[in-house]
């Protein structure tokens, strides 16, 4: 078989593309390979002491995340139980080269929060190593 110049720019094009595709699956980092996540400690928080039944509550969050510039806020998990609202603050670190020292920080990451029944309902933010921060709104 005889290869004229349109089979050979056909099979160049075809080996290119083949090449890619290998080159870039076998390249290809899962981002999560390398980041934990854990549950931050929460210094404080600010909110109301009373908010009205259909209004929605504004929780403001303090506290350290982390030492260097790997470590950022993540997520905030809240969850409902009779009279209780329980808010899960995470953080995430990514293992990584270059990391920038710094204190990380909180600084007042909100959460807003709606539908809250009548009456007292307690705020148990959770904390590493069995602990919580609890505090209560009152829901007129």
């Amino acid at each position: 078989m005889k290869l004229n110049r349109k089979h050979i720019g056909l099979l160049g094009t075809i080996y290119t593309l083949v090449f890619l595709l290998v080159f870039s699956l076998g390249c290809k980092k899962n981002s999560n390979d390398n980041v934990t996540t854990f549950t931050i400690k929460v210094d404080s928080i600010n909110h109301p002491d009373t908010i009205f039944f259909d209004s929605t509550m504004i929780i403001q969050f303090h506290g350290h995340i982390g030492p260097t510039d790997c470590y950022s806020f993540y997520k905030f998990e809240p969850s409902y139980v009779p009279d209780s609202l329980i808010i899960t603050v995470l953080g995430k670190h990514e293992d990584k080269q270059g990391c920038a020292p710094g204190n990380i920080n909180l600084e007042a990451k909100t959460l807003l929060i709606s539908n809250l029944p009548k009456g007292t309902t307690k705020v148990v933010i959770n904390q590493p190593v069995s602990s919580a921060l609890i505090d209560s709104v009152y829901v007129r």
